[in-house]
């Protein structure tokens, strides 16, 4: 943040009563007005209201959620046997299923000697 004003070129040549006119500016200046401040100040309560909608959409779509089992099944485990295919029965979600859930579960076996 600046303290200072920006001045117009033709100002200081009239205070200085220059004879030749001063250059063109090249580029902004640290003191120059902003030319962006219009779209900030739209920013100041656009991004908060963006915001909220954003919360109040994903509070609304999470308690929508079913959370609700789509597939459950039992496989048995061979031992010796690497990698068995285990196919699933066709199934269909009517849910758009963006997260995935896999439980597995196994009773511990009698170690042999």
């Amino acid at each position: 943040m600046s303290q200072g004003e920006y001045i117009e070129p033709e100002v200081i040549e009239k205070a200085f009563a220059l004879e030749e006119h001063l250059r063109e500016p090249v580029g902004p200046y640290l003191n120059q007005p902003n030319p962006y401040a219009e779209k900030g100040r739209h920013l100041k309560w656009l991004v908060p209201l963006l915001v909220v909608a954003s919360l109040i959409n994903s509070t609304n779509l999470g308690n929508r959620a079913a959370h609700k089992s789509v597939l459950t099944a039992t496989y048995n485990y061979q031992a010796g046997v690497t990698n068995p295919i285990a196919l699933t029965e066709p199934f269909e979600s009517r849910w758009q299923i963006k997260r995935c859930n896999i439980n597995l579960s196994a009773a511990r076996a009698k170690q042999l000697d």
